[in-house]
Order: structure tokens, then sequence, then C-alpha cells
């Protein structure tokens, strides 16, 4: 029987293959299809509830695309139709409020998105029960807007209480199971517990090899995150050899153009980068980044996070003029497509600000440095590792400048949130408490020279100042430098398609790491480091 193609046979049809075109990545097309959908119903009619279904399956194409404005406006738009018309409990409600949650991550609102999380698992605690998969989605996906907001402690709790409840409900084996052992990885990696997020990331590989196939979207992915695990550690010969083998994989099943295959060619770059090879991590930035203005447009988050990243292989690759023009560039064009508060936006002004002290435009750099400071602790709080990071190079700064005062109190500060944030012992601890002692020194010297000669004593201080800088100098940090492919399994909850619970990982729907793991606070100032903001790319 031959059915119109405003069937409703015909329209679900229309809707499944959808989602078969965005496994395969091809947003595009699924997109179209979608709209075509939509113009099956009246414009006016929202009180349609399968007209309602398909503009949420259209605000979340435009989620994965990048399009996180309108697909957010969407999003408020359906949820408000949805509330009248099925009541703020329904499930497809909830569906959509949790998918909004994930759009407002993409928009850099993590508080917004944490109040929204924490409604959603109210209701469905109340409705469903705590360990029901509906109610552990939803912490997940509040998981990660506490890591957003350096959250790693409240992150972490959540993440093993869901694991266990996965394991317990689904066995040790489900794919729910594995995303949970995934993310949870991922929270170990991003607090410095390499050894731990090796070990899980390791068993994770291992079940999904044997379960899912060597070939799966999502073995890729524990694949690359355990190659993320090796570069953190210095480990870069294991890291590469990982980063290839997922990188021809994703050609042959996904092809050359897929989200995926694009993510695996950035996190190879990253490591040819970490290891010298310049020119060859260049060229596959430049492949990348060309391969995404065509497809997504100059505009889409992938696009500048790839932007981010390649001016970083040019300052390695002592290409200085052009990484700064291109992190302008970038700066800029997040500023005007993201907003000036955008964590991502921020990250560029952070960058180039210390490039621009790198070029001995002190005054210009401090200004930007300061601002970054202002927005960092308005968005992400003080307590988060960007914004902490920030502090620190302003403190450097401003006693370049003389301000030895406010310098002296920033520090003190940093070393306070650092201690309170990560431990006594941790590097970043020590390492700004060193900038104190150095300091500290310095003014003893000066006053011990002030019997000599002016002449002898400003020679002397210089000279004494230069050679303890260089005793605490370490190993350039750019190697933590690079924006991250998000490594979070995506667990959405869906329940009008057969896959009710989809935790592949959608290539473009990205967020970078805190930067945290960047910061090589006992390095000089003038040693050509770069700082914040280029973190190792990875699939998620």
């Amino acid at each position: 029987m031959i059915r119109g193609e405003q069937h409703p046979d015909t329209i679900n049809a229309a809707l499944r293959f959808a989602e078969v075109l965005v496994d395969q990545g091809r947003y595009k097309t699924a997109e179209e299809i979608i709209r075509t959908v939509l113009c099956t119903y009246s414009v006016e009619d929202d009180q349609n509830v399968d007209k309602l279904y398909a503009l949420g399956r259209l605000a979340r194409i435009l989620d994965y695309q990048g399009f996180h404005q309108d697909s957010m406006k969407m999003y408020r738009r359906i949820i408000h139709s949805e509330e009248l018309l099925l009541g703020s409990e329904h499930e497809q409600t909830l569906v959509n409020k949790h998918q909004l949650a994930w759009t407002l991550y993409g928009l850099g609102l993590y508080q917004q998105a944490e109040r929204l999380g924490k409604e959603v698992i109210e209701i469905k605690t109340r409705v469903h029960g705590a360990d029901h998969p509906d109610t552990l989605a939803a912490i997940a996906t509040l998981a990660l807007a506490y890591k957003h907001q350096g959250h790693w402690k409240e992150a972490e709790k959540l993440e093993v209480g869901v694991l266990e409840s996965y394991r317990k409900m689904r066995g040790k084996e489900h794919p729910h199971t594995l995303a949970s052992m995934h993310n949870l990885a991922g929270t170990f990696r991003r607090q410095g517990r390499w050894k731990e997020a090796e070990a899980l990331e390791a068993q994770t590989l291992e079940i999904k090899v044997r379960v899912l196939g060597e070939e799966h979207p999502s073995t890729l992915s524990t694949m690359s995150d355990l190659a993320l695990t090796y570069s953190y550690q210095g480990r870069w010969d294991e890291a590469e050899k990982l980063q290839v083998e997922v990188l021809r994989l994703n050609r042959k099943v996904q092809g050359e153009d897929h989200p995926s295959t694009l993510v695996s060619k950035s996190n190879l770059a990253s490591t040819y980068s970490l290891t010298g090879r310049f020119s060859d991590a260049a060229e596959l930035e430049k492949e990348v980044l060309e391969t995404e203005k065509k497809l997504l447009g100059e505009e889409h988050p992938s696009t500048m996070i790839s932007m981010h990243n390649l001016a970083y292989t040019l300052k390695d690759f002592s290409r200085d003029v052009e990484a700064v023009e291109l992190m302008e560039s970038c700066w800029e064009l997040r500023t005007r497509v993201l907003g000036a508060k955008h964590p991502d936006t921020i990250s560029s002004m952070h960058s180039f600000a210390r490039w621009r002290k790198d070029q001995g435009r002190d005054e210009e750099a401090v200004e930007l440095m300061e601002r970054c400071v202002e927005l960092r602790k308005e968005v992400l709080g003080a307590e988060h590792t960007d914004t902490i990071n920030s502090m620190h190079y302003l403190a450097r700064w401003w006693k370049d400048q003389g301000r030895d005062d406010e310098a002296v109190e920033m520090m003190k500060k940093v070393v306070e949130l650092c201690t309170k944030v990560h431990g006594a012992k941790h590097a970043n601890t020590e390492a700004s408490l060193s900038w104190l002692e150095h300091w500290k020194q310095e003014d003893l010297d000066f006053q011990g020279d002030g019997e000599e000669d002016d002449d002898d004593e400003m020679r002397h201080v210089g000279d004494e100042s230069e050679n303890e800088e260089s005793d605490l100098m370490e190993t350039s940090s750019d190697e933590y430098d690079r924006e991250e492919e998000p490594d979070e399994d995506r667990v959405d909850d869906d329940h009008k398609t057969s896959d009710a619970e989809d935790t592949s990982e959608n290539g473009y729907a990205r967020q970078h790491e805190s930067d945290d793991k960047e910061i090589n606070w006992l390095e000089s100032t003038s040693a050509g480091n770069t700082g914040d903001g280029m973190d190792m790319a990875n699939i998620g």
C-alpha cells in the first residue's frame, strides 16, 4: 500500500532515517529531512504533540552542529508547549529539558544547566526512582555541569554512584555501564590521577573490544582517551601508536570527512606537536580546519577549536606572527559568535594576552589578563582552575610592572586557592609558593645591598634576579594548552525511538577540557611559553 507524505508511518520512517544520518555524522542531510517532515504540519500549530517531537529532533541536530543558540530557543519553545499540553512531569517534556541542559553546556551557561539538571533529577527520582535509567542519565548530565565548573569531587561522587547503579542493574558489559566507566576515567584524568584513569580506560577498552568490536565508535572513543592519558604521562610513542590506529579505523568505518575522523586527525596532530614534529602537526591541523570550514562553516564551534589549536602549533613552530594573528582572529570570532563571556572566548583571550606579553606589549597584555580574571571569576567562579591560572599569570605580570604589593597579594590568593582545590602537595601549589619565595628573596637581596654603591646595587639585583628565575624554569607548558574534544559518552534520555538512551559520541557536540593540566607555573615568562586554552584533542 502506498501511503502519503503526511501518513504517520511515512513521518516515522523519515525520522528514523534522519537518526541514521546523525549516527553517520551527516547532520545537514538529517536536518533537511526533519524540516521536510515539519512542513507537513501547520506553522502556527504548537499544540500537536507529534510536531513537537519532530521539533525536538531538529533542535537536537542543530545542537550537534554547534548552533546552540538556535537549539536553545527551539527547546524552550517546545518545553513551554509540552508543559501546557502534557504537564511538567511527562516523559517527553523531561526528555527535552534533559537535552536543553546539554545545549546550555555548549553555550557555557553551566550554572543554568546545573539548575535545570537538578530539577529534572528531582522529578525523575520522584516519578521513577533513584536507580531508574532515566534518572541515572540525568545524574550523569549533572556531573558534566560540575566538571565544567571545576567541581571535580562532586562530579566524581555522582559518576561513581551512576556506575555502581548501572553495574547492579544492567551488568558490567552493558553500553551504559561502559559509558559510565568511560566518563569516570575522564574525571580521574582531569584531576591528574593518570594511573587510575589508565587502569579504568584499559578495562573499558578490553570490554568494548570484546562486546562491541574493535571498529565500534564507542570503542574508538575509549582508545582515543587512553592515548590522551598516555600523552599526559609523556608516553608519546604509545599515544601515537593508538592515535594512528584510531584514525585508520575511523577512516575505514566512518569516512574521511566524518566528525570522528576529523577529531582523530586533530588528536594525532597534537601528539606530533608535542614531540616536535611541528610541520606534520600543522599540515594535519590545516587539513582539518579547511574541511570543517567547508562542511560546517567558519563560525562553527569545532572550526574555532581547530583555529585555536593551529595557532598553538604555529607558535610552537616559531611562526609567531602567524600564530598571534590567528589567535586574535579566533578570539574575535568567538566573541562575535559565542559572546565575550563564553569560556572558550575567554580561553582564546587568555592565550592572546600571553602572546602579547611575549611580544613585549606589556600594558596591553596586563589589561587583557585583568579582564580574563574578572570574566573567569564571574563565569566560572574564583575556585575554577582556569580562573586560578589567569590569576597566577596576572600576579607575575604585576610584579614585572613594579606593582609589588598587588602581585604578592594576588599570588598569596593563588596559593590559598590551589591548596584548597588541589592540595598542598600539588605541583601548581608548590610552584606558586616558589614564586612567592623567589620574590621574598629578591626583596631581601635588595635590602641587603643597600650599603653598596647605587650602580653596583642595581647591577647585583638584576643579575641575582635573572639567576634565580633561570633556576625556576622547567619544560614548556604548551603540551597541555590545546583545546580538547569531549571525552564524555553522552547518555541521552529519549523514549520515542528504539535506542531510548543513546550512548554514542557526537563528533561535534564538543567542549574543551579544563586547562589546569597545562599550567607549569615554574617557567619563566620570558621563555616564550604559551599558556592556557590549548588542551590536547580527544574524541568523546
